[in-house]
């Protein structure tokens, strides 16, 4: 009888086993593999809970859209797919604002 290796680790696994199937697995593995990809460590098992969820839906919305072949582009997954929309755009701002007001600067 062969042994199946699990993939899931840790308290987060532990806590979460009861609602995942093979979907929420495979969806399980490439969040960890990004995670791994961009360097993303939580903080606690519930903010990593959170942003799986994020991640999940995100990830859906991607393939989703991909799939509709009436569209000139492919969206992908990046370093942002872990983030809500309005957080994604907070972020944007605070990077444009800091770069213009660095830019000030170098315009002296």
């Amino acid at each position: 009888m062969a042994t199946t290796k699990w993939p899931f680790r840790g308290e987060w696994a532990i806590k979460h086993f009861t609602w995942f199937n093979k979907m929420d697995a495979s969806i399980y593995e490439r969040h960890e593999q990004w995670m791994a990809q961009y360097g993303r460590v939580y903080k606690d098992s519930d903010e990593k809970d959170n942003r799986f969820k994020i991640f999940k839906e995100n990830v859906e919305r991607i393939e989703s859209f991909n799939k509709a072949t009436n569209k000139p582009y492919k969206l992908g997954v990046n370093q942002f797919v872990d983030l809500t929309n309005k957080r994604v755009q907070s972020t944007l701002q605070t990077q444009e604002a800091c770069l213009l007001y660095r830019g000030s600067f170098l315009q002296v």
